[in-house]
């Protein structure tokens, strides 16, 4: 990573590598901008554990900003949209971009989640005044994941779960005729209203 001092040295088991910082302010740097992608796929990161050693750290959680949309204005707040991102998992940070409470057209979250469960489309909200009110979830420059069981690390193509069920007879079908449960979570534009570009592969970057 660019301005940090230290070295990476890639390890052999299992597609991990260790990152060696000169200090902590580096490292902090590194864990305070993620999420972090390669070639499509989510990069997680971890510190190391001293009673576990780098090979036995974990690696089952990962950052994404998720998009909340359908809440009313008066009701995104920093403490409702907390609330809402924690069934989501560990709330890291809200968009206060414009410095208010009331944040804006969507709630903005940046939230440490378990990858290896299906991404959650949205959730039913009772809120005392406005009553009962759905959010859906969108996900900024999500990385590969199925749109058929919902979950991170593969394409539809190859879902191991629905090819168990006997619902795909092999690897490489089209599945044009099954449906897509887990279909356009992917974010359009930013809170700015700039666009979330997406190429032919998938992989979002922001548009000029």
């Amino acid at each position: 990573m660019a301005g940090c001092r230290g070295g990476f040295v890639s390890g052999d088991w299992e597609r991990h590598f260790l990152a060696r910082f000169v200090g902590l302010r580096d490292l902090r740097r590194v864990l305070d901008m993620e999420p972090w992608s390669f070639s499509n796929s989510l990069v997680l990161v971890a510190e190391e554990s001293r009673a576990l050693g780098y090979r036995g750290v974990p690696l089952s959680t990962g950052v994404l900003w998720v998009q909340m949309h359908g809440l009313l204005p008066l009701s995104m707040t920093v403490s409702a949209v907390t609330k809402i991102g924690g069934l989501i998992g560990q709330v890291l940070e809200v968009d206060k971009s414009n410095g208010r409470d009331c944040i804006g057209r969507f709630a903005r979250v940046r939230i440490c989640c378990d990858v290896r469960q299906p991404l959650m489309r949205g959730v039913c909200v009772e809120f005392p005044v406005e009553g009962e009110r759905w959010a859906d979830f969108w996900y900024e420059f999500l990385p590969e994941y199925c749109l058929l069981c919902g979950c991170l690390g593969h394409l539809t193509r190859r879902c191991e779960l629905k090819l168990r069920e006997g619902r795909l007879e092999t690897k490489t079908v089209t599945m044009v005729e099954l449906e897509y449960p887990y279909r356009d979570l992917e974010a359009l534009e930013d809170l700015r209203g700039r666009k979330l570009k997406i190429d032919a592969k998938g992989s979002s970057s922001h548009s000029n």
